[in-house]
């Protein structure tokens, strides 16, 4: 269930931007498996446009996003469960699919970035970021690509991550 309060001041700041300005949201998509990350802007031109200083690839360079038609379901604020990014992308093409195919077939995780640039200040970085999403399913028809990511599941995750046994750790041995 989406926070009530967070969902009301977006409404709020989305009512009040002044007319002419354009928000574009990006994704960059993310793997050893390809030969570059795919970057993608939901406009009909592409964007050139200026990373964060901190980016987990090329960070502050200015890179080109190619354009495509894509929508996003931000993920959830919420106490339950950890969000969940929803991007369906529309004619995503032979190549997008052919790399997520190619990555997929291995099990090193995709990952996500999801950037929002105001379009007239794409020179000086992204005005929101969220990233250290990684893929966790794919659904593709040769209309459109339907992917969902997410956060690693802390709450789920085996901690610590070693196996205490005998040859490792010697002094484990139950005496009684």
């Amino acid at each position: 269930m989406p926070d009530p309060a967070l969902s009301a001041a977006l409404a709020e700041a989305y009512a009040s931007v002044p007319d002419g300005v354009v928000v574009l949201d990006t994704l960059e998509i993310w793997h050893p498996a390809f030969t570059t990350a795919l970057r993608i802007v939901a406009d009909g031109s592409a964007l050139a446009a200026r990373l964060e200083a901190d980016a987990p690839r090329d960070p502050g360079a200015l890179v080109t996003f190619i354009p495509l038609a894509f929508r996003l379901r931000p993920p959830e604020i919420s106490p339950e469960a950890p969000g969940v990014l929803e991007a369906e992308i529309d004619t995503a093409g032979r190549e997008i699919v052919a790399e997520i195919d190619r990555a997929v077939a291995t099990l090193d995780p995709i990952e996500i970035v999801w950037r929002r640039f105001v379009a007239d200040r794409a020179d000086d970085g992204p005005d929101y970021v969220v990233g250290g999403l990684t893929l966790r399913s794919v659904s593709a028809t040769p209309f459109r690509l339907v992917a969902q990511a997410g956060w690693v599941d802390l709450v789920n995750e085996r901690f610590p991550r070693l196996v205490y046994d005998r040859e490792r750790f010697p002094t484990l041995e139950a005496r009684g």
